[in-house]
This record gives structure tokens, sequence and C-alpha cells, in this order.
């Protein structure tokens, strides 16, 4: 897993409201690299067997200052907030 796409990930969740909780496999390998790096807090179950098929779920409870600080060098945009046409015009683009 690269670096910059675990950076993504957390310039994404950056405006989630915490604690989040993550369960898609690709979510956790960035959930356990941005902690591994002290970039975020988070709870993370130890993973089963192999092949046990059992789901697991992370939780991140917020980024460190570490990783706000990793966040303004690195000068990925945080995720925009959705923002939904409130009028007929600003389907027109």
């Amino acid at each position: 897993m690269e670096v910059a796409m675990s950076l993504e990930y957390l310039a994404r969740i950056e405006n989630e409201r915490f604690p989040l909780a993550v369960r898609q496999p690709a979510e956790l390998d960035h959930v356990l690299l941005l902690k591994a790096a002290q970039l975020i807090t988070a709870s993370v179950p130890p993973a089963g067997p192999f092949g046990a098929g059992t789901a697991r779920e992370a939780v991140v409870f917020g980024i460190t200052e570490l990783g706000v600080r990793t966040l303004r060098q690195s000068g990925l945009p945080p995720e925009a907030p959705l923002h939904r046409p409130t009028r007929a015009a600003d389907f027109d683009a």
C-alpha cells in the first residue's frame, strides 16, 4: 500500500464525524497504516485466522496533531463537503 494513498484517505476523512466506523478492507489497510504512523487514533481488532472470513471493523476516534500537520504539509486538499443543487439552474454547468 502506498503512503500517498493513505494520506488521500486521511484528507478524505478529515471532515468526518468521529468516531468513524470503518469496515471496507481497503479502508482498514489505510487505518492500520495511519495508526502505525500516529496520524490517527483508532481501535483496530486483531486479524483473525487466514481465510476465517470474519468481518473486521475499526473505529477511528480522530486525527492527531501530527496528522493535521502532515495533511497541511502534504498540500492535499480536504474532501469537500457534499453540496446538492438547490435550483434547476445549478444543474446546468
